[in-house]
Parts: structure tokens; C-alpha cells; sequence
């Protein structure tokens, strides 16, 4: 959550208050006229180095919760000695779960976690020593299983849609025009993850978000040996998806890498062609009781689909160009639907690569949908009865669309891949509209799904955490 800031940021206190913090940003407003109440807490956020006012609200709520929990706060010391192997100079851990395409799951570095914590069951527990009392409840405290429906809801992923274009519309623009997919569809960032760190109980530690790649993947590797050493697998990128790190060799600097580019299978990689990203399964706290993750995981779905357009180092992903802009929720949908009727005036290239992202783009949002449908039916009950019926009618429009971006898929005439046979020549202007106007039903449903969730939630008191 911190942001890069000429000298050192302000500290919070141990135990900080969010009506104090509120009071501090009423009071830069009024001192300073030129600034919106919006634009003081901003301005606030950044002083305490976080990347707005909702990721400070996030800090806040982490260290509430740590004063609260600190006695229960533990650094797994060896967990999971039942899945160590090593044989030679080569060190690893058994029984990672597979991943696959379109049976783990499209968000690859959630389905990544889900692996990766889905080994500390509780089986675990059998391998602590007496010293190590408090992590012996682990298995206790983490509420549900760690399954990708969960992490999907507990990370408002599920709930959320984005679209970016980098660079000029038209062909006589300086920059032309690109489109990243996996920005668009499942960058994780600084939000998402902060949101699973008091959904789950864990603190995750690792390097920064950075694009391009400049990561430096050797300085890595004594953290990751560390981090098998003790039982505990390892997320990273590979760069363009996500797999879980579960062994090392000494002698050959490479990993044992359980991804979806192989799968079925953990094979053997240099250390060097890991990606931007890893995270660490750094210490557990308690979890946030089931109600609360479920219902800062609902309100931060609100808030992303009316979020609109954002810069993107708000949302934790640190690119060298600070003027890029991410669209949210109804937004997102509808520079998507602009951006295929205007596909025409931009190069061939940038017409391929808005076609290959839009595809991934629709792809991916018929898995996070999905996902949502899951996610509110194996949650609702954990909410007043009064709720529930909302819940229930928004996971059938989620479980309806997933089921038509499906149907499509499968008919191949919009949105179609590479393994359709067909390719950018094929995406005529007609197809194009075609797209369009599912868009605009897709944004609908999506719509009546929030509004149903509103409702669901309206009279509950919500959770200060709004982004995610």
C-alpha cells in the first residue's frame, strides 16, 4: 500500500483511529480552500505513503486488527513436514494442487493462492512443535476452505470488470493505441491483496508491482528456499500468468514450479525466468470473522462498479507512465463497447491486440461471474436472513451470465479465439457490432446483480474499507 513519496511518510500509531484520520482531512480541507474534502483525504492518504484514501483506511483496519491479535500473531516456524522431499541438492514439497485452463480457474494468481494455501489444512498442524501453541488453532481460525470461489468473492474479484487503453485513439496519435488483457481482466494489486490479507489471516510479502518487467528473480531465491524450508509454497509469475513456486536445487538455481503452461505436472525452471511478482506466505493472524470478509468483499464490489475512471497507481500497480487510466464496472463497459466500434481507425497491430484482449476480456469476466454466483451462494448464509433472497437473485444473474459468455464461447461467432480458427481478418465490423450489443446486455445484467446485492446489504452496517 505504499506509495513513493519524496522523504519519509508520516507513521501511523499503533492502534489508529479512522474518526481522527477523518477529522485531520476536514481540517486540511478548511485550511486550504483550493481542496476538496475528496482531494484532502488523498492528499492525507499520501503523506501516511499509502496510494489513497481507501488503501489507508485498509492500513488502519490492519492495525486495529494486529493490536487486537498480536498474542495470536505467529511465524510458521515448519509446517507441512509430510510433503518435504529433497534428494540430492534438489529441495520440494509434494501434493500442490494442479492448474490448469478452464478447470482452476482463469485468474491465475488466485487459483495460485488457492493452491498454495489449501496445503496448510489440517494436516499441518500434526507437524508443530510444542514450542509453537498458538498456530496449533491455524486451521481453526482460517474460517473456509481457501477454495477459488472463496478467494475470488473474499477479493472482490469476482464482483469486478476493467478495461485500459495506453496510448492515442487514432492512427495520426503520437502513441498508438495498445490494450493489455491481464491489466484489464486480473492484474491482483495492492487492493485485491489487502482485502485477501484480513479475509484469510495471512500477510503476504513480496516484491512490488512493477511494469514492465524489471525484477531481479536471483535475489529471490534465498527467500524462496527459505520459504520451502518451512513448508510453505511460494506465488510468483512466470511473467504472463501466475503458478505456485514448491521447490529449489541449490546447485542449479532453479524451482520446482507447479503452472498452468504445463499442466498436470510440477517440473523444473531457472530462477531467472520467474516474473515480476512474488509473494510470500509471511505470518498468520486471525481471519476476520466470515460475516465481516463477506460483507467488505460485497461493499468493495459496489464501490469498484461505480468507480469509474481511475489513475493507475491508485490501484497499486506501479507502471514508470503515472497518466495511464483504468476504467471500473460501467465505465469499463462502456470504453470497451467505444472501443470496438471505433477498431477501424487504428492500426492493424493495435486492431489485433484490442481483438486479443477483448477476447481474454470476455473470457475472463464469464469466469469471474461465475466465481460471483459461487461465491454469494456458499456466503449468504453467514448474513441475516433478510439478505439472502437478494443474494440468491443476484448469484442467478451472475450464474445466467456466466452461462451465456459460455454459449458464445462455445458458438465461436463473437469473441472468438485463436483455437476457433479464425483471426483478426475474420473480426469485421459487423462482428464488431455484434459485440457491442452483448456488451451492453452483459453491462445490464451486471447492473441488476448490484442492485440486488444493494439491496441484500443496504440495511447492514457496512465496513469502513470501500476499494478492493
Amino acid at each position: 500500500m505504499s506509495a513513493s513519496h519524496q522523504g519519509s511518510p508520516k507513521r501511523l500509531p499503533a492502534n489508529p483511529s479512522v474518526e481522527n484520520l477523518k477529522k485531520q482531512a476536514k481540517l486540511l480541507a478548511r485550511s486550504r480552500p483550493a481542496l476538496s474534502l475528496q482531494q484532502a483525504q488523498h492528499q492525507l492518504a499520501k503523506s501516511y505513503g499509502c496510494t489513497n484514501w481507501a488503501a489507508l483506511l485498509l492500513q488502519v483496519a490492519a492495525l486495529q486488527e494486529s493490536s487486537r491479535t498480536a498474542p495470536d500473531s505467529v511465524l510458521p516456524t515448519s509446517v507441512n513436514e509430510e510433503r518435504r522431499r529433497h534428494e540430492g541438492s534438489r529441495h520440494w514439497l509434494d501434493g500442490i494442487a494442479p492448474l490448469e485452463w478452464n478447470k482452476t480457474g482463469q485468474c491465475t494468481v488466485i487459483a495460485s493462492l488457492s493452491a498454495a494455501l489449501s496445503t496448510l489444512g489440517p494436516e499441518a498442524s500434526h507437524a508443530l512443535s510444542a514450542s509453537d501453541r498458538t498456530l496449533r488453532a491455524l486451521p481453526a481460525q482460517t474460517g473456509p476452505a481457501w477454495d477459488y470461489n472463496t478467494l475470488m468473492g473474499d477479493s472482490a474479484m469476482a464482483f469486478r470488470l476493467r478495461w485500459h487503453r495506453r496510448g492515442g485513439f487514432r492512427q495520426t496519435s503520437p502513441r498508438p493505441a495498445t490494450w493489455w488483457a491481464f491489466t484489464m481482466a486480473y492484474a491482483f494489486g495492492q487492493e485485491a491483496e489487502a482485502l485477501l490479507q484480513r479475509a484469510t489471516g495471512w500477510r503476504f510479502e513480496g516484491t512490488p508491482y512493477h511494469y514492465p518487467n524489471n525484477a531481479r528473480p536471483l535475489e529471490q531465491l534465498p527467500g524462496i528456499c527459505a520459504s520451502i524450508e518451512r513448508g510453505l509454497p511460494v506465488v510468483a509469475c512466470f511473467p504472463e500468468e501466475f503458478g505456485v513456486i514448491q521447490g529449489y536445487d541449490t546447485e542449479s538455481n532453479e524451482v520446482m514450479v507447479t503452472a498452468y503452461q504445463r499442466p498436470g505436472q510440477a517440473f523444473w525452471m531457472p530462477i531467472t525466468e520467474v516474473g515480476t511478482m512474488v509473494l510470500f506466505l509471511a505470518s498468520f493472524q486471525s481471519a476476520l470473522p466470515r460475516p465481516d470478509a463477506v460483507l467488505t468483499a460485497l461493499h468493495s464490489g459496489l464501490f469498484n462498479w461505480s468507480r469509474g475512471e481511475v489513475p493507475v497507481h491508485d490501484v497499486g500497480i506501479q507502471w514508470e507512465d503515472a497518466s495511464i487510466r483504468i476504467q471500473y464496472g460501467a465505465t469499463a463497459y462502456e470504453e470497451w463497447s467505444d472501443d470496438l466500434l471505433h477498431a477501424d481507425s487504428v492500426s492493424e497491430r493495435s486492431r489485433r491486440q484490442l481483438r486479443e484482449a477483448s477476447v481474454f476480456n470476455v473470457s475472463s469476466l464469464g469466469d469471474a461471474r461465475w466465481s460471483a454466483a459461487g461465491y454469494l451462494r456458499q456466503s449468504q448464509a453467514v448474513l441475516p436472513r433478510s439478505c439472502q433472497p437478494h443474494l440468491t437473485a443476484a448469484a442467478d444473474i451472475y450464474e445466467d451470465l456466466g452461462r451465456q459468455i459460455s454459449e458464445l464461447r462455445s458458438r465461436g461467432e463473437e469473441f472468438f479465439s485463436v483455437w476457433t480458427g479464425r483471426g483478426t481478418p475474420d473480426w469485421s465490423d459487423g462482428v464488431r457490432q455484434n459485440e457491442a450489443k452483448l456488451l451492453e446486455r452483459f453491462a445490464q445484467m451486471d447492473a441488476m446483480a448490484m442492485a440486488e446485492i444493494q439491496r441484500g446489504i443496504g440495511d447492514l452496517p457496512i465496513p469502513e474499507v470501500k476499494s478492493g
